[in-house]
């Protein structure tokens, strides 16, 4: 979107755990940034869904990756 969110930002945000699933499958990066720095484990993280959070962490998410607020 204009603000730079992926369909894994989009997904990891709205816990929809099969499709975050389905779209690493298919090669989405797991550490993707929005252009507030934001990734889809931080947006995960900031919405309460935690088995998407384990999901992205089992891919390989950068679990000490900091956005523009740190």
């Amino acid at each position: 979107d204009e603000e730079g969110n992926t369909a894994l930002q989009f997904a990891s945000a709205s816990g929809h755990e099969n499709l975050v699933r389905f779209l690493l499958r298919k090669g989405a990066s797991v550490d993707s940034r929005n252009n507030c720095g934001w990734t889809p484990l931080m947006q995960a993280a900031r919405s309460g869904h935690l088995t998407v959070a384990h999901i992205l962490l089992e891919n390989g998410a950068d679990k000490n990756g900091r956005n523009r607020l740190g």
